[in-house]
């Protein structure tokens, strides 16, 4: 009895053996066929939550295309906009893509292959309702709040005002929320999202804030690890067949000039 006790054991062994490399087997493959994306989804109409509760927005999109044209699934990550570059550099995602600005510091730990706008020289601080009397520059709002979305160049930028408050939130919403009930008196943001902001929110007005050549911005990026220079190439490659084949085009019109 306990000899055929021993064999049953024995061979339960073995199928479980069996089924956990199948399982590792299968997981590995999994990976091998899908690349992993890295976002924070609160930065429409680049990527935020639609209303099927998926992520959607301008660099999905381009995601999704690029992950076709290798042949492979995508999978997204959401997580914390400052956490991105980590995530990258500690190989938990594969590439980001989250309306992230091409600039000099940035540029120093990861690759980041540009895929849409232009050298921005100037921010834009934006305000509930209408710009204040008497501001014309960031000069004019010493003691004031302004806000910024935690991770972004806009952030550090606000950094060199000691005599402004600084405050940090998650998501562009957040931003607007803060400015609408009177939290901060203005948001520091890119060009391109404080002129949707207008068109989205008749209440929203803005005025330029001149940037030092240290802190300009050489357009939006998509992040890769710079030890990979085999994805940089692909990704590359891709990119300009998406702008030599017109698609890259087609999605710029519809979510930078088509957004509700």
């Amino acid at each position: 009895m306990f000899k055929f006790s021993k064999k049953i054991l024995l061979a339960a062994l073995s199928l479980a053996a069996l089924a956990t490399t199948m399982i590792s087997c299968n997981s590995a493959q999994e990976q091998k066929n899908s690349i992993v994306l890295g976002t924070h989804p609160e930065f429409p109409p680049y990527e935020f939550i639609d209303e099927k509760g998926q992520v959607a927005g301008f660099d999905i999109d381009i995601a999704e295309k690029i992950a076709a044209m290798m042949g492979k699934k995508l999978i997204i990550k959401q997580m914390n906009f400052d956490a991105l570059i980590l995530a990258l550099k500690s190989k938990k995602i594969d590439f980001l893509m989250s309306g992230m600005s091409i600039t000099q510091d940035r540029m120093k730990e990861i690759a980041m292959v540009p895929y849409n706008g232009e050298k921005i020289t100037e921010m834009q601080l934006i305000f509930w309702g209408k710009v204040p009397a008497g501001v014309q520059s960031i000069d004019d709002l010493k003691s004031h709040v302004v806000a910024a979305q935690t991770g972004t160049i806009q952030e550090s930028i606000l950094h060199h005002y000691d005599d402004v408050h600084h405050k940090s939130l998650d998501g562009i919403m957040d931003l607007v929320m803060d400015l609408k009930y009177g939290k901060s008196i203005a948001a520091l943001v890119q060009p391109g999202i404080g002129n949707e902001l207008k068109h989205k929110y008749g209440e929203i007005a803005s005025i330029p804030l001149p940037l030092t050549p240290e802190n300009q911005v050489l357009g939006d990026g998509i992040g890769i690890d710079k030890n990979n220079p085999e994805m940089i190439a692909h990704i590359e490659s891709i990119i300009e067949t998406l702008k030599e084949n017109g698609e890259l085009e087609k999605l710029q019109q519809k979510w930078f000039h088509e957004v509700e």
